[in-house]
Order: C-alpha cells, then structure tokens, then sequence
C-alpha cells in the first residue's frame, strides 16, 4: 500500500481523522491505532483482471503498550 492510495475518508474507531504517516500504514494521532490498505489483482483469464482492496487495523493496547494482529475491516 502506498499512503497516498490510502482512502481520503478513513476514520479512526475513536473518532479522530487525523494520521501519522508510517511506511505502508497510518497511525491514529489519537490512540494509536494503525490502518492500512493493501491491493492485489486476481487474473480470472488472460482477458479479464479483478483488482481486490482490503482494508486492515491493527489496535494499540494502552495497558500492555502492544499491538494485535492485523485484522481486515468489514
């Protein structure tokens, strides 16, 4: 994923919509939590490509200072 193919309204479970820019991810200014997006092409035929876009969060524990798994966001 490259930041500025990230979608212009992501919105933090929190609330905030300000973001800290990391390599493939944003990090909420807020609380931490971390997005991404990722994208990949399935090629059904040599005539017809899908392109497939996921989006990911990873939720920052204040009690542990530790990050979960990513996780896709429905």
């Amino acid at each position: 994923m490259k930041n500025n193919n990230m979608d212009e309204s992501v919105k933090c479970e929190c609330g905030n919509i300000e973001f800290w820019y990391f390599w493939d991810r944003v990090r909420c200014s807020h609380c931490l939590n971390e997005y991404k997006q990722t994208e990949w092409i399935y090629h059904e035929d040599e005539h017809y490509d899908v392109r497939i876009t996921e989006k990911w969060v990873r939720r920052f524990d204040n009690e542990t200072h530790e990050y979960s798994n990513w996780k896709k966001v429905s």
